[in-house]
């Protein structure tokens, strides 16, 4: 049972569509911090709704638009002027709770910017692998000072210019994939969705990723990303992301251009 002694004045905002393999445990993270928490849904057929109400989230759905229109709607739902958005696989360790309520007690006046360590944690482990990959991005901010970006593909918070931010030193546990047929699932339907936003390119170009992006997406992967700690697991991933890197492209040179 989360501890309402120790939440802070914060709105916990998710976005979701057919999310029920990890929002539970995402609520109940987030429900350690606060009492209101958000859940903006474009047209779940699962369990995710049920869930949602079933952890006291308040469940509204809006139409997809994009990932920045999507959560910059879910920001307007939020009681606080400070919001936390986390995704939909990412659930708040114990130490980052601890944290983020002990950088909240000091006040958070001097910045308008928090950042996650959203860490990835391997299918079938419970913790991350040694020197695991992470990615740095705003997630706990004040609404009226910043807010996610208007992009379609894109969903990340603008800070303005000069703008102090923190880093959170404990992680987010990232469970992004339930396994391999999962993590392809998800980067074909993501690809799809790239695919449409791209803009044109040229047949230079277009030829340069064919050849060239595959083996540099893998290097950025496998080294770059540290999945040589992962053995196999982490070489395989590599090389389905390159793939998909290059299928990006592909997608959108298959599509039939507005001249056809």
């Amino acid at each position: 049972m989360a501890d309402t002694s120790n939440k802070i004045p914060i709105s916990i905002f998710v976005i979701t569509k057919n999310e029920e393999r990890c929002l539970s445990h995402v609520l109940q993270s987030a429900k350690e911090l606060s009492d209101d928490l958000v859940v903006v849904d474009s047209g779940s057929t699962d369990q995710t709704e049920s869930i949602a109400r079933n952890h006291n989230a308040r469940f509204i759905f809006n139409k997809w638009q994009g990932y920045g229109a999507q959560k910059r709607f879910a920001e307007e739902c939020c009681s606080n002027d400070w919001v936390f958005n986390l995704d939909a696989d990412e659930v708040l360790s114990n130490d980052l709770i601890k944290e983020i309520r002990e950088v909240w007690a000091l006040g958070m006046d001097n910045m308008v910017g928090y950042e996650l360590k959203v860490t990835t944690v391997y299918p079938h482990h419970k913790k991350p692998r040694a020197f695991a990959e992470y990615n740095s991005v705003v997630r706990l901010y004040n609404k009226k000072i910043m807010r996610f970006r208007n992009h379609p593909t894109l969903d990340a918070v603008v800070l303005p210019s000069g703008a102090g931010r923190y880093r959170f030193k404990a992680p987010c546990l990232h469970y992004s994939m339930k396994d391999l047929s999962h993590y392809i699932e998800k980067m074909n339907r993501y690809t799809d969705y790239q695919s449409g936003a791209l803009g044109h390119k040229s047949p230079i170009s277009f030829w340069a990723m064919m050849t060239l992006g595959f083996p540099f997406e893998f290097l950025r992967a496998y080294i770059g990303k540290r999945h040589f700690t992962g053995g196999w697991y982490g070489f395989i991933l590599s090389m389905t992301r390159a793939y998909f890197r290059v299928l990006k492209y592909a997608k959108q040179k298959e599509k039939p251009s507005s001249n056809d």
